[in-house]
């Protein structure tokens, strides 16, 4: 789980990323300086966003981890 910071000619902010196993793409959200009106603001957004990207993350591996469960008890 990190958060970066990303300044391109047209993006400034900073992005919550949180990684999933199995070589999935990662969860991103990005929190701008200009929606949150500062760069501090939009890097305590970023850090708020990361703690939930993190919840998304646990749901999803659980859900992965009760079908392969199910494959399992089915012998399949």
């Amino acid at each position: 789980m990190t958060i970066v910071r990303i300044d391109s000619d047209s993006t400034h902010g900073w992005q919550a990323r949180v990684k999933l196993s199995g070589g999935r793409k990662p969860l991103t959200m990005l929190c701008s300086d200009r929606v949150h009106g500062s760069r501090a603001k939009a890097l305590t957004a970023a850090s708020a966003a990361r703690r939930l990207l993190n919840l998304r993350r646990l749901l999803i591996e659980r859900q992965r981890i009760a079908g392969e469960m199910r494959a399992w008890r089915l012998g399949g």
